[in-house]
C-alpha cells in the first residue's frame, strides 16, 4: 500500500498497482460523506466530480456507495 496526500490534510491509501495512476491528481476528502474525490474541468461539458473509486474502475460516472453527488463540499 502507498499513500497519496489529500488537500486539507491526511492521506488516502491505495494499492501499489493504482499508485502511478492516482498520484498525479489533487484529491480532496468530502467532509460530509468521507469519500475522496477530485474535480475535473471541461470547457464545453462543464465541471464534474470523480470519486477515487470511480477513477480506479476507469468510469467517470461510476456510482459510489454512500457518496453524496453532487458533493456538498463543492458548494460555496
Amino acid at each position: 500500500m502507498k499513500e497519496i496526500p489529500v488537500i486539507g490534510g491526511g492521506v488516502v491509501q491505495v494499492l501499489d498497482l493504482h499508485y502511478d495512476l492516482l498520484r498525479h491528481f489533487k484529491w480532496q476528502k468530502c467532509g460530509f460523506c468521507g469519500h475522496v474525490f477530485r474535480n475535473v474541468r471541461r470547457d464545453k461539458e462543464g465541471d464534474f466530480t470523480i470519486y477515487i473509486e470511480a477513477e480506479i474502475l476507469g468510469k467517470e460516472t461510476a456510482t459510489v456507495q454512500g457518496a453524496c453527488n453532487p458533493c456538498p463540499a463543492l458548494r460555496e
